[in-house]
Formats: structure tokens, sequence, C-alpha cells
């Protein structure tokens, strides 16, 4: 049983990021309250960095990797023994609530995005740490921190780790995409959101689109 309370609680990473994010951007809103500023510049940057690059599509990737491993088999991640262990509102809250609270906080807020390069760049580079952390604490305790990577071969290891990065990447690009459709286009330079109606280049769209064609 210690084996299997040892694993849980190697899980502890996307957690840790959850309350990072989370009192970060609690604390991006008191300063905005207390300097009366409609941004705290460091403070909103980093909670930006941190939600788009990290959270959402971290914490999608989480919810549904773990359930649709758990519908097939429950024994690759969440052994039916641990039910006597760990009560399930925890399991729940570790890999349930965390997506639709990555969905409010999505449509409730703005945020800005970094480009595709250096998103998915920093998306890779936490992967890699990640996949790291995971083979470290394999070679120091002969422990897996998910049953479902005993079960693979190296190769096996290989592939899974690449089609996870490639979901999560697909995340991150529809995090964007819905972050555009809800606020409008994200200015790379300056950070600003600015609204479809108020965008130029919408504009100069709408404008060519409703031009009429002189007569020949």
């Amino acid at each position: 049983m210690m084996i299997f309370r040892k694993r849980f609680l190697l899980r502890k990473p996307h957690q840790l990021l959850q309350a990072v994010f989370y009192g970060v951007t609690c604390l991006d809103d008191v300063l905005k309250r207390v300097t009366r500023k409609k941004d705290v510049k460091f403070i909103t940057a980093f909670r930006d960095l941190l939600f788009t690059t990290l959270a959402f599509p971290i914490s999608t990737f989480v919810f549904l990797s773990f359930w649709a491993l758990y519908l097939y088999d429950r024994e690759l991640v969440y052994p039916k023994i641990l039910d006597g262990i760990f009560p399930g509102w925890l399991n729940h809250a570790m890999h349930t609530s965390i997506w639709p609270l990555s969905l409010v906080e999505l449509f409730l807020r703005p945020h800005h995005y970094l480009s595709k390069m250096k998103g998915l760049t920093l998306l890779a580079v936490s992967s890699l740490a990640y996949i790291g952390r995971v083979l470290w604490i394999y070679s120091e305790t002969g422990t897996w921190v998910y049953p479902v990577f005993a079960k693979l071969s190296p190769v096996g290891l290989a592939v899974f780790f690449s089609l996870s990065y490639i979901l999560t990447a697909s995340i991150y690009l529809l995090g964007e995409k819905l972050n555009h459709l809800k606020w409008g286009h994200s200015d790379a330079d300056s950070g600003t959101q600015v609204p479809q109606e108020e965008n130029p280049t919408h504009k100069s769209y709408q404008a060519q689109k409703g031009a009429k064609v002189p007569p020949g």
C-alpha cells in the first residue's frame, strides 16, 4: 500500500502549477485594486505567460488523458486500491476540476499569447522537464508515476511522450484560437487585446468587402 501512496504523492507538478498560477492571478487582482491601474505590467504578463503556455494546455491534457485511460482501464492510471487510501473528491480535485476552472479563466479574462514559435518552444521545454522528472524518479525509486508507463517499452514510451506533446501543442493552439474568438486580435508586440470591430485589419477587410466595383 505504501508504494501506491508514494506513487500518488509523486503526481505534483500540475497541482503546483495550478497553485502558482491562481496565486499570481490573485496577486494581480489585488495589486490592480491597490494601485488603481488597469495592468500591473510584470505580474499581468507573468500571469498570462503561465496561463497560455502551461496552465491551460497542461490542465486540459491532464483531464483528457487521465479520464480517457481511466475509462479504458483505471488500473493504468488510478488503481482501485487507491479508493481506500484517498477520497474520491481528491481525485476529482486533481484530475477533473482543473479543466472547467481553466475554461472559466479563458472566457472571463483576455490573455496575451506569445508568438506561436515562442509559446510552443516554452511548452516543449516544460514537457521535456516533466519527462526528465518522470525518468529521474523512476531511476531513483524504481516506481513509475503512472502504472501505464510500466506497460510500455522504451520505444513505446518515446511514442507516448511524443504524441502527448503533439496533443498538448494542439490544445495550446486551440486555447489561442478561443482567446482570439472571444476577445479579438492579440497584438504580439504591445500585449493588448484589440476587439474585432477595432482591429484595423478587420476594418480594412470589411471596407474592401463592402466597396462597390465601378462599372467597366
